[in-house]
């Protein structure tokens, strides 16, 4: 099952769009929806959906920050933008920060039912080749000690998954498949564990 959150100020869209995507497959869920750039995010982090559908402007703020944000967080989730809006740099911008599409509203039944029958498509390729790396890969322990050790060396830093993907040489993706497997956790909430028992070491 795909996992989707809808991040939009607009009632009508939010409601219409949940609705399309609830009539289309029983293949694809919506879990939750948001109206600001800061709900969106907590929503992104809480329920860590497989795809978000964000309106490019929220408010006062805009969704390119807040993906860049969540990217940089390491959560591992797939942008749709939805926007009012065809201006060259914020489809730019959009492209770097790995959004998926760029949807200039309004945005057809057919447009969203296409979208997501290739995500879904791709998803399962994507999910079966990593399950087949992880498997035929004698070294990766290697990769999860020089990421673990990054963690534990510089957990008061600012590490990142994609960080420490750069270093390592390898995507995030991969990376945190690799953590997943080794540890049994993913790669933040190892993160957030090793912050908590070093910060209880120094109150004691």
């Amino acid at each position: 099952m795909i996992r989707i959150v809808i991040i939009e100020d607009e009632l009508p869209i939010q409601t219409g769009l949940r609705n399309l995507i609830g009539h289309l497959s029983d293949e694809y869920k919506v879990v939750g929806v948001a109206s600001t750039a800061h709900d969106g995010m907590l929503l992104v982090k809480q329920l860590r959906p497989d795809l978000a559908f964000c309106d490019i402007k929220l408010g006062k703020n805009n969704s390119l920050d807040m993906i860049e944000s969540l990217n940089d967080g390491g959560f591992e989730c797939k942008y749709v933008i939805l926007s009012g809006y065809s201006e060259f740099a914020f489809a730019q911008r959009a492209i770097k920060l790995g959004v998926i599409d760029y949807m200039v509203k309004p945005a057809s039944s057919k447009q969203i039912f296409h979208l997501l029958k290739t995500f879904s498509e791709q998803s399962k390729k994507s999910k079966s080749s990593t399950e087949n790396s992880l498997e035929v890969t004698p070294h990766y322990s290697q990769v999860v000690d020089f990421a673990i050790d990054r963690i534990n060396t510089g957990f008061a830093s600012d590490v990142t998954l994609s960080g420490i993907a750069e270093e390592a040489g390898i995507t995030p993706q991969y990376l945190s498949a690799l953590v997943a497997k080794e540890v049994g956790t993913s790669f933040v909430a190892y993160l957030r564990a090793s912050r908590i028992n070093k910060a209880k070491q120094l109150l004691k």
